[in-house]
């Protein structure tokens, strides 16, 4: 009896795993054309060849004109090469496609920042707090507006709130906005 409920079992397992695989085949699916794209895209991106991850995040906006993702990480190559404009289309294109994406706010708040656009980075940042409020990137970004805007208060308690979430901020930063807010 032992022998034939251990054999009893070996097929339950055995037909257990073979429905297992069966099931994992059947649902598996291989990536899209665009998918590739998008992964050749990061892949480049990651090299920092950035003219390379461009053509292929552009083929796969090509094959899926909704396809917010890409349109994102082809601004975030147009930022690295110091292209603003580029980079900006793009984002306003992922936001267009995923308007609750926090992280996508945060890229186009930081080209605005660069272009020195304290408004529309400030915006952007407050947006992607209001979409995420665990965002550390957000608050980061919109202290550095603050400080520049010499509103020292505001840009600690946001630089302050970052590191708390976990954002890498240099102690130097923050310590010196201590201080002005503590003056203002």
């Amino acid at each position: 009896m032992f022998f034939v409920a251990r054999q009893h079992k070996k097929l339950t397992v055995v037909l257990f795993m073979l429905g297992f695989i069966f099931n994992a085949n059947l649902y598996a699916q291989p990536l899209t054309s665009y998918e590739e794209k998008f992964y050749e895209g990061n892949n480049y991106y990651h090299q920092q060849k950035y003219d390379e991850a461009i053509r292929a995040f552009s083929k796969a906006v090509e094959l899926n004109p909704t396809f917010a993702e890409a349109y994102n990480n082809r601004g975030n190559c147009y930022k690295a090469k110091g292209n603003s404009n580029h980079a900006i289309l793009d984002y306003n294109e992922a936001l267009r496609w995923a308007p609750t994406s926090a992280q996508f706010y945060v890229n186009r708040g930081r080209v605005y920042l660069d272009q020195e656009e304290l408004g529309k980075a400030f915006a952007d940042f407050s947006k992607a707090i209001t979409l995420d409020c665990n965002c550390a990137d957000a608050y980061s970004s919109r202290a550095i507006v603050y400080s520049l805007q010499r509103e020292y208060r505001k840009a600690w308690h946001d630089a302050n709130h970052a590191v708390s979430l976990g954002a890498q901020i240099e102690e130097s930063f923050v310590l010196k906005l201590k201080k002005l807010s503590s003056e203002e």
